[in-house]
């Protein structure tokens, strides 16, 4: 028998591995910014975290500490030169024409190639979770295909249909009466077998073919179905009721982008002081004619005592200086909105998500006028929730704004109606919720791994951090 002074001292060695979280987002400003903060929270928690991006946020990414994937297979359009690879594009009419366009080339088309790159990426980065934006068209073959759990983050309205309401993407308000609940029946019944119905078959095939599992409902639904998780931003304050809400949906409030330092506004304060009001204007990044909303804006107040900055995305600013050269103008490619905001009586814009969501926190009544790429949806909650003016156009008119503009500055429920919604999108604390999530489903950040050696023979016992 072997005496205890024979035995081994056994040798215990400590190594600490950090869960590891991709982020994936498609290539546009309002889909990538809002999940920044996120990323950076994620990372201060102790999560060892990568994006998978465009190049063109390469810098952005570095900047938050997180190693940069970018794409390799996918086409290297973003919102800027979409309609360069699909010229075709800038030919069709119609909201959910373009709705219809959209998603069989910018969802349906990049399917397979971020998929492949994903799968190369896991190889390097053997990731834990995918958290991604919800249009990411990864996310069902993250899910399916590699069993690794997925949140997504609703960046935009929630599309997912329901018998209550119209069909996604038409941009109409709940029903109020018996003939408007008739109407909403017969366009749900439309839009499966007539305005989805090719979409969906398209989708479906692809999909299949892959083995990819999809709802019966519409391929639009499984923007929420596949996920583990949909971290939505925002709060039934500013969303159209539903009798039942998915359980794998939580509200967020706001998700707030990290904002970039300008030295400009400074000079606005000093500015803003010699007007009576200052109004905030943008197209966003993706629609280059400043026709449609820039120029009647600044045609509406060239006369006015109103400070106008207007932020063109880098789109025509020259022209637009010397077109409008009146001092209380201040034309510039771009200003970032939260150091602005606090500073505006009044946003005006096409309807871009995460420019509403910011007018929203910062109480700043709106004039929306858009219709495409979904904004029609988002302008139509705007009026329905007296957020603001819902113009119902994509070329409004200088006077359609002026008397819009009048409207707000002359009654004080928009203001109310702002505090009601921000109050409720401040009760969510969004950061907090995700790092929540985020444990649920794959547990604390790091896992200490003690390594116990006796003779040579090595016993791993894990516990996390």
């Amino acid at each position: 028998m072997e005496s205890f002074s024979n035995v081994s001292t056994p040798e215990i060695r400590y190594t600490t591995e950090r869960k590891r979280i991709l982020f994936a987002t498609v290539p546009a400003d309002g889909h990538f910014n809002p999940l920044t903060a996120l990323a950076k929270h994620l990372v201060n928690e102790g999560y060892e975290v990568a994006w998978y991006a465009h190049d063109m946020y390469r810098k952005n990414i570095t900047a938050l500490g997180v190693k940069h994937f970018p794409f390799i297979r996918p086409p290297k359009f973003n919102q800027e030169n979409f309609e360069f690879y699909y010229p075709e594009r800038k030919k069709i009419k119609g909201a959910i024409s373009k709705l219809r366009f959209d998603f069989q080339h910018a969802y349906l088309d990049t399917a397979r190639n971020y998929f492949d790159d994903i799968r190369e990426i896991f190889t390097a980065f053997p990731f834990d979770l995918v958290i991604a934006d919800i249009m990411f068209s990864g996310i069902p073959y993250v899910k399916d295909k590699m069993q690794i759990p997925v949140i997504a983050v609703g960046i935009m309205p929630i599309m997912e249909s329901s018998p209550e309401l119209a069909p996604p993407g038409i941009g109409l308000t709940p029903a109020k009466n018996i003939f408007e609940k008739l109407r909403n029946r017969v366009l749900q019944f439309f839009a499966k077998k007539i305005i989805y119905s090719k979409l969906d078959k398209i989708c479906t095939a692809q999909f299949q073919e892959d083995g990819i599992e999809i709802p019966k409902t519409s391929v639009i639904d499984m923007l929420y179905s596949k996920p583990d998780l949909v971290l939505q931003s925002g709060s039934l304050a500013f969303e159209y009721h539903r009798k039942k809400f998915r359980p794998t949906l939580h509200f967020a409030g706001q998700l707030h982008p990290i904002s970039k330092k300008a030295p400009t506004i400074d000079v606005l304060k000093k500015l803003k002081s010699s007007y009576d009001k200052l109004i905030l204007v943008t197209q966003g990044t993706i629609e280059k004619d400043p026709e449609k909303i820039l120029v009647p804006v600044l045609k509406a107040f060239a006369t006015s005592r109103i400070l106008v900055v207007a932020t063109t995305g880098c789109s025509k600013t020259a022209g637009l200086k010397a077109r409008f050269p009146q001092t209380n103008f201040y034309i510039t490619d771009f200003i970032p909105f939260a150091q602005v905001m606090p500073l505006a009586d009044l946003y005006i814009s096409n309807g871009g998500f995460g420019g509403v969501m910011m007018s929203i926190k910062y109480r700043v009544p709106m004039i929306v006028a858009g219709i495409y790429e979904g904004k029609n949806e988002i302008c139509s909650r705007v009026g329905y929730f007296g957020a603001g003016i819902n113009l119902r156009t994509e070329r409004p008119s200088a006077h359609d704004i002026l008397r819009a503009a009048n409207q707000i500055f002359a009654n004080n429920s928009f203001a109310e109606n702002l505090e009601k919604i921000a109050r409720d999108f401040e009760s969510f604390d969004a950061l907090q919720i995700c790092s929540s999530q985020v444990s649920k489903l794959i547990g604390a950040p790091s896992i200490i791994a003690s390594i116990v050696s006796i003779k040579g023979k090595e016993d791993y016992h894990i516990k996390t951090a």
